[in-house]
């Protein structure tokens, strides 16, 4: 029976969704109010005694009525090709440049240019199986129809918000560069199918629509925040990777002597001039390797409830990738999916831009298999530095994690994201060196550190 509802819910929400689209879209601003007055003094106009009501209902009618056959003969040959950056970042606006091509034969007066962005509406098994984080602390009656799960998941699928940009006349035959902008609202991997042109009548109320097609792709990397330096007394370690890894150091630009050709030595190193002079073989020695290699552990296992505290766990991970650049420092990020992940940034390595890249498409998991993570940071502790860790829940797992760092004498710093229900159970800390950051609240939480 609750299934039954559901469906009915969610094709009621897409009707209701694509209507309200469809003034978005075709109304300009002044058509918005000229559409509300016509609405409102129609209610009012039932009663005929109300002349005025009556009156205002005709007018604005009308004005809509010719407006909408003024389009009708609204037409544009148009081209466009879009250049976009490689990267967005959440809140933080996006300009780029779209070429416009008139083609056909008549100038084309004002016209307004947005891009379109995937559906976001959710499908139908989202709606019915994705419970909203905040659903608890609903109301019956929002629990019963639903309406603020159809927005979260309508909020949470739409990556960008486009902007509409105005173009003033384009003249036959020639071509516009124009500045257009968008407004990334979440991380992600979001396409871009078409580029729309509104047509506007004369008296600037509604407007005739025209799709180019023209898809890319936009990766939208995760909210940056101004992260602490921690204080994790991260020694440099010995690593295994030969002169390749150290010389992007700066550890071994350069070896450091000479000596006689031992068995097992590679013939890479061998140092052919001084084999000539002496009739002997001769290697060259090179300086071991050591640098700082740091560990970023992300916590990805968790139910729809702990979706909030996952996507700002993600954007805390993003920023220590921002904020370890030293040219000394190795990073390696490790995370559970489909299966257990290890990227390793650095120079020399995969560079941290593919790594900010992985965070805007990663995911959280529902299957709490959390010994995969185990096995994949102690198959690793020997090469780590020191650790930082960003925590979304905490258990005896989580506290495993803890303990097997400490045992290591490896140092760390845990953050543990929370959300801001103030009935949530407190825990105690004092073993580990955690900070509790909430929701609502991460970046005065960072600044006090």
């Amino acid at each position: 029976m609750r299934k039954i509802l559901d469906k009915y819910l969610w094709r009621s929400y897409r009707k209701i969704s694509t209507v309200s689209y469809w003034v978005i879209r075709r109304f300009t601003p002044t058509g918005k109010v000229v559409l509300a007055l016509m609405f409102f003094s129609g209610l009012l106009g039932i009663d005929i005694q109300q002349v005025q009501s009556y009156q205002l209902f005709i007018i604005s009618f009308v004005l809509i009525a010719i407006a909408f056959i003024s389009v009708l003969t609204k037409k544009c040959i148009l081209k466009a090709d879009r250049n976009l950056p490689r990267y967005a970042c959440v809140n933080e606006d996006m300009q780029y440049q779209i070429t416009l091509y008139n083609v056909g034969k008549k100038n084309i007066g004002k016209i307004f240019i947005l891009d379109e962005a995937a559906d976001p509406r959710p499908t139908l098994q989202s709606f019915i199986n994705t419970q909203e984080p905040r659903n608890v602390t609903r109301s019956r009656f929002d629990r019963f129809f639903r309406f603020p799960r159809w927005r979260w998941l309508l909020e949470k699928n739409t990556i960008v918000k486009p902007i509409i940009t105005e173009v003033e006349t384009i003249k036959s035959k020639s071509q516009v560069i124009i500045t257009a902008s968008l407004k990334p609202l979440r991380r992600g991997v979001v396409a871009l199918k078409t580029i729309i042109v509104l047509l506007p009548d004369n008296f600037g109320i509604y407007c005739a629509i025209k799709k180019i097609p023209c898809y890319q792709s936009l990766t939208v990397l995760p909210k940056r925040y101004s992260v602490p330096s921690l204080s994790l007394s991260a020694k440099r370690q010995h690593n295994q990777g030969g002169v390749n890894n150290a010389s992007s150091v700066g550890d071994a630009q350069e070896f450091t002597s000479l000596r006689e050709y031992q068995a097992g030595d590679s013939i890479r190193n061998i140092h052919w001039n001084s084999w000539a002079k002496t009739a002997q073989p001769v290697v060259k020695q090179y300086q071991e390797e050591y640098f700082s290699r740091y560990g970023l552990i992300l916590d990805t296992f968790g139910n729809d409830d702990k979706l909030e505290q996952f996507e700002e766990a993600v954007s805390i991970a993003a920023s220590y990738v921002y904020s370890l650049n030293e040219l000394d420092t190795f990073i390696d990020l490790m995370f559970v999916s489909d299966k257990a992940y290890q990227i390793s940034s650095g120079r020399g390595m995969v560079q941290r831009d593919n790594m900010l890249e992985v965070l805007a498409a990663v995911t959280a998991r529902k299957n709490k298999d959390f010994n995969n993570l185990l096995s994949l940071i102690t198959k690793n502790l020997n090469i780590l530095s020191s650790a930082i860790i960003v925590l979304i829940d905490w258990d005896k797992n989580r506290e495993a994690l803890l303990k097997l760092l400490q045992l290591n004498n490896t140092p760390y710093h845990a953050f543990l994201i929370r959300s801001n229900n103030n009935a949530q159970a407190k825990v105690s800390y004092h073993e580990y060196n955690i900070t509790e950051l909430y929701v609502d609240n991460i970046e005065t939480g960072l600044s006090v550190l």
